[in-house]
């Protein structure tokens, strides 16, 4: 079994990101365990692997993480029109990722 925990996380954008997170596979050692036993087992395994996630989203840190696919950034409209005509009358060059020095 393979543990795998999946948080949805608004950074800095208006859509949430998702995050997902790999724990210590739990291989069978022969052991001759109850259905109780196993459900203890995986359920801590999970929580683990849960905690761990939870962990790193909190910290916001995205070289935590490897990308697997990417969206478009920004809000649009007006808020994304107002942001890079600032950024123009200022001199500065404009990325519609918010978050520090981005505009």
């Amino acid at each position: 079994m393979l543990p795998v925990a999946i948080e949805y996380t608004f950074w800095n954008e208006r859509y949430p990101e998702a995050f997902a997170c790999f724990g210590d596979a739990i291989v069978g050692d022969g052991e001759d365990r109850s259905s109780a036993e196993w459900n203890g087992l995986f359920t801590k395994a999970l929580q683990t692997t849960a905690d761990a996630l939870s962990r790193k989203a909190q910290l916001r840190c995205a070289t935590a993480f490897e990308p697997l696919l990417a969206g478009r950034a920004g809000i649009g409209g007006v808020y994304d029109f107002w942001r890079a005509a600032r950024a123009r009358l200022q001199g500065k060059g404009w990325q519609p990722e918010h978050g520090e020095d981005k505009y």
